[in-house]
């Protein structure tokens, strides 16, 4: 299910079938730096279902995001819900194929997506964790 299209991006729902490309992004050391550590096959199985089961929970969590103009695939951004200290909060979240994400977003262009997520939930507060 399609969540946002913008001028050059489509965010929708992750899919199973997204475990190869999604996998090219979260095993790369470039894209996961803040990590702790890269995913291997196994985890992006878990990550991608992880998703599946809270979009039906929380309805928002992370979602897929493909360039429009040829449909690839560069990562996932969302606003999962975070845990801290015993109170769950929503968190701005993003994990983007270093490769391809340099072409297409930049500060502003990803401000004006949160805004408009944020918009679109009604949000008061959230964390964004700024590394």
């Amino acid at each position: 299910m399609t969540i946002l299209e913008t001028e050059r991006l489509i965010l929708r729902e992750l899919r199973t079938e997204d475990k190869y490309s999604l996998s090219k992004v979260l095993s790369d050391y470039d894209s996961m730096q803040y990590y702790d550590h890269t995913f291997n096959e196994h985890e992006v199985e878990e990550w991608i279902k992880w998703n599946i089961e809270n979009y039906a929970t929380y309805n928002c969590v992370l979602w897929a995001v493909i360039l429009k103009e040829d449909g690839t695939f560069l990562g996932d951004c969302g606003i999962p819900m975070q845990n801290i200290d015993g109170e769950v909060h929503p968190r701005l979240d993003f994990i983007l194929s270093k490769n391809t994400v340099i072409k297409v977003m930049h500060q502003k262009r990803q401000m004006h997506v949160w805004n408009m997520l944020l918009m679109f939930w009604g949000l008061k507060r959230y964390i964004h964790i700024q590394l």
